[in-house]
C-alpha cells in the first residue's frame, strides 16, 4: 500500500489539501527556479518595433495565442525581456477570474512580454518546466491565485515574492518526465484539434463570402449598389430584398417576464445571454412556467435577433433538438415566408461581413447599442432563387458541422487531460520508471 501524506498549502482554502506519496518531495517554487523576471509597460506602438506578449496572448486553457501581436519600442534592456523555449509565462494582472493564466513557450520566440507577465525559468536538474506549468494550471482551476492575489478596482494582481513563495510538489524527475510525456501528448491532440478547428473555420469564411455573393455556378453579373451605395456585382438571376418583405408575419418581441430554476418538463428561456457567437445556446438553461411562455413559444424555421448590449447582433435559428423554448424580451423574432427565404440561408447570412457591416451601421447609440425591430426589418439581403439558398445553406451546414464535431472533440481531449491531471499530479495514479 502506498504510502501518503498530507500537504497543506499556507495561501489556499481548505480545498487546497492533497494527500500525496511519500516519496515525493514538498518545496516552494523559488527553491527550482533560476530565474523569476516580470515584464515591462509601454503605452507607445511602434511598427519598428519589438512583439510584445500581453495578457491577452495568453487563453484561459494555458496556450499562447498569436492572433493580435502588437510591436512596441524596443526597450534598452532587450536581452532581459526574451522567451526561450521551455520558459513558464504567468499572468501577474488580470480581473479576478482571470488572474494566472499560464502558458509554456513550445520555441524560442523573438517577442518580449509585458509588466502583466511574469516569465519563470526553472532548474531542469530539479524540475521539468512542463511539471511547474502544470501545477500552475491547476492551481488556477481550484482557484488558488483567487485566494492569494491583490485586488485593486476592476483589477487583481501577484507579485513575485508570493508566486516564489507558493508551495508546489515533486516527484523524482524520471516520474515528472513520464508524467508530463502523456499529459502533453494530450495537449498536441487538443493543439492539432485547434489548427483543425482554425483551418476549418478560414474555409468557411472564404465560402460564405464566396456562395453569399456569387452563388453556385453563375457565369453572368450584374452591377448594383448594396450596402452604402459600394458598386458590387451580383449573379443575373438575383435580387435585392429587405428581411420585412420576406417573412410571414410582423417580428415579434420576447415574454418581458423573469426566468425560473429549469426544469425539463417546463419550457426553456432563451435569453440574450443564452445565445453564443455561433448562434447555438450555452448550458446555463432556465425556464419560463407554461403561463408565461403562451405566445412566445417558437417553432421551426423561426429565427431570434439579439436587439441590444454586447451581443447584439446575435442570431438562433430554432432548432427542435433544444426541445420546447420560448424567448425574453431583448430578442426579436422574425419568421421567414419559406416560398421566398430559406431560414437556414437568413441564419448564414447572419454570419457574413455584409450583415455585420449593415449591423455595425445601424446601432442606436445610447448606454447600450440597440437596433430595434423596425430596423432589423429594413436588413438588406442579396437573395438568390429559393432552389439555390437551400443549396447554399447545406453547404453551409456541412461546414459548420465539422466545426462542432472538432469543438466536441476539443472538449472530451480537455476533459481527459483534467482528469490526468487530477489523478497523476497528485500520485493518485503512479507511473512506472
Amino acid at each position: 500500500m502506498t504510502v501518503i501524506k498530507e500537504i497543506v498549502y499556507p495561501y489556499l482554502t481548505s480545498t487546497g489539501i492533497y494527500d500525496l506519496p511519500h516519496d515525493w518531495l514538498v518545496t516552494d517554487i523559488d527553491s527550482v527556479i533560476t530565474n523569476i523576471q516580470s515584464g515591462f509597460a509601454s503605452g507607445e506602438r511602434d511598427p519598428n518595433g519589438v512583439v510584445q506578449m500581453r495578457m491577452n496572448n495568453i487563453t484561459s486553457d494555458g496556450q499562447l495565442n498569436f492572433e493580435e501581436l502588437l510591436k512596441v519600442p524596443k526597450p534598452p534592456d532587450l536581452a532581459e525581456y526574451d522567451i526561450k523555449k521551455d520558459d513558464i509565462l504567468f499572468n501577474n494582472t488580470n480581473s479576478l477570474d482571470l488572474i494566472g493564466k499560464t502558458a509554456i513557450a513550445r520555441d524560442d520566440l523573438e517577442y518580449t512580454f509585458s509588466n502583466h507577465i511574469t516569465r519563470i525559468r526553472v532548474d531542469k536538474n530539479k524540475v521539468i518546466p512542463y511539471w511547474l506549468y502544470l501545477i500552475l494550471l491547476r492551481y488556477r482551476e481550484r482557484s488558488v491565485f483567487k485566494s492569494i492575489c491583490n485586488t485593486h478596482v476592476g483589477q487583481s494582481g501577484i507579485g513575485k515574492h508570493e508566486l516564489k513563495r507558493l508551495r508546489i510538489w515533486l516527484p523524482s524527475i524520471p516520474e515528472q518526465q513520464k508524467i508530463t510525456l502523456i499529459l502533453s501528448k494530450v495537449d498536441d491532440l487538443i493543439q492539432k484539434t485547434d489548427e483543425i478547428i482554425e483551418q476549418t473555420q478560414r474555409l468557411k469564411k472564404g465560402l460564405m463570402q464566396r456562395l453569399l455573393t456569387k452563388g453556385i455556378g453563375h457565369q453572368e453579373f450584374k452591377p448594383i449598389k448594396f450596402l452604402f451605395g459600394k458598386k458590387f456585382e451580383m449573379p443575373m438571376e438575383w435580387n435585392v430584398a429587405k428581411l420585412i418583405n420576406l417573412c410571414k408575419e410582423k417580428p415579434q418581441y420576447g415574454a418581458a417576464v423573469a426566468a425560473v430554476k429549469y426544469d425539463p418538463s417546463l419550457p426553456r428561456y432563451i435569453r440574450i445571454t443564452d445565445i453564443t457567437n455561433e448562434g447555438s445556446l450555452n448550458s446555463e438553461a432556465v425556464s419560463i412556467t407554461e403561463e408565461d411562455a403562451n405566445g412566445y413559444l417558437m417553432s421551426e424555421g423561426e429565427i431570434l435577433f439579439a436587439r441590444t448590449g454586447a451581443t447584439v447582433g446575435k442570431t438562433y435559428l430554432y432548432n427542435k433538438e433544444d426541445g420546447l423554448c420560448a424567448f425574453a424580451g431583448y430578442l426579436i423574432k422574425f419568421t421567414p415566408d419559406e416560398t421566398k427565404l430559406d431560414a437556414k440561408f437568413l441564419f448564414h447570412y447572419t454570419h457574413s461581413d455584409n450583415y455585420w457591416r449593415w449591423l455595425l451601421s445601424n446601432f442606436t447609440q445610447g448606454v447600450q447599442p440597440n437596433v430595434n425591430a423596425e430596423q432589423y426589418s429594413h436588413l438588406p439581403l442579396l437573395m438568390p432563387p429559393i432552389e439555390e439558398q437551400r443549396k447554399i445553406a447545406d453547404i453551409l451546414d456541412t461546414i459548420t458541422a465539422k466545426v462542432k464535431q472538432e469543438l466536441n472533440h476539443k472538449s472530451q481531449l480537455e476533459l481527459l487531460k483534467k482528469g490526468l491531471m487530477q489523478k497523476l499530479l497528485t500520485g493518485q495514479i503512479r507511473v512506472k520508471v
